[in-house]
């Protein structure tokens, strides 16, 4: 995709340092806001006028809650059913350190019982552990809003969301007092070009200290 090409009077604000040969999913600059989306099938650009824009806020979501929370449910049981089988031999010795008698001959070797209590707790803990990382993962966004129309500004974290809404704030600040100032220099223009054409048009009245002429 071709580099952006800026218009007369305009720098780029967001990213600094900014490298034209380089492709940003985000750029600000003085006059515009531009997102490039990357696409599989093509590559386009959005563009919203600085000027025009009346919203500027944070948006944040969990893209993988509802896995992650599957993981999490699925091995907290595990830890659980771990921790009774540890329970459950707690303090009997192992067959090795004392052989069953015969009227417990079916009965299961605690120290079996131990290994498969860690096996089952620990994959409880690695699934448990893994849900916590999928549903902590958050995708934040910028989102400004001109009139009905909204671009939504991928970030890749809280503080460069942060900036970019620092930068965008900035600039549309800026851009309307540019904008009023323009519209009241404007109007003073305008007003003083009309005095003007009021003064031209108006009748000449007669010189003092003349006599009006006799019928």
């Amino acid at each position: 995709m071709a580099s952006i090409v800026l218009k007369p009077e305009e720098s780029v604000l967001y990213p600094a340092p900014y490298e034209e040969d380089a492709v940003f999913p985000v750029v600000i600059t003085t006059k515009r806001v531009i997102q490039t989306i990357v696409d599989k099938k093509q590559d386009k650009r959005v563009e919203m006028e600085i000027e025009k824009i009346t919203f500027v806020g944070r948006a944040q979501k969990r893209p993988r809650l509802v896995p992650g929370l599957a993981l999490f449910f699925l091995g907290f049981p595990l830890v659980l059913l771990g921790a009774y089988w540890w329970y459950s031999v707690n303090g009997m010795p192992s067959f090795e350190e004392q052989p069953p008698s015969m009227e417990n001959s079916e009965m299961e070797d605690p120290m079996s019982v131990r290994i498969k209590a860690i096996i089952a707790a620990a994959a409880g803990v690695l699934l448990c552990g893994g849900g916590f990382l999928l549903g902590k993962k958050q995708n934040h966004t910028v989102v400004c809003k001109a009139g009905k129309r909204a671009l939504k500004l991928p970030v890749a974290d809280k503080q460069a969301q942060t900036q970019v809404v620092m930068t965008l704030q900035s600039s549309v600040s800026s851009a309307k007092a540019t904008t009023k100032a323009a519209a009241q220099v404007a109007a003073a223009q305008a007003a003083a070009a009309a005095a003007v054409a009021a003064a031209t048009a108006a009748p000449a009245g007669p010189k003092p200290g003349a006599t009006p002429a006799k019928k």
